[in-house]
């Protein structure tokens, strides 16, 4: 099981629901593209969903690959390049 199945394990049906929906809004790009930010210095996009973060990157193929999700705090961002 990947870090990612872990973090869906322990969050509530509704926030799982949440985070879901605005990964495949961001897959079929119908997502304001206001909401995706870049993070600095890193390949990396996120987007912000309630208290979480859902890291990712764009493939080549206009796909996204998911790098994480987690609760947003002071080590969220540190070690992605």
């Amino acid at each position: 099981m990947n870090k990612i199945e872990k973090f869906f394990k322990k969050i509530s049906k509704t926030e799982k629901k949440d985070i879901l929906k605005q990964i495949r809004l961001t897959q079929e790009r119908k997502i304001n593209p206001a909401k995706i930010k870049k993070i600095k210095d890193s390949k990396n996009f996120r987007i912000r969903v309630g208290k979480f973060r859902v890291l990712f990157y764009w493939k080549y193929d206009g796909s996204i690959m998911l790098v994480d999700i987690c609760k947003r705090d002071e080590n969220t961002y540190k070690n992605l390049k």
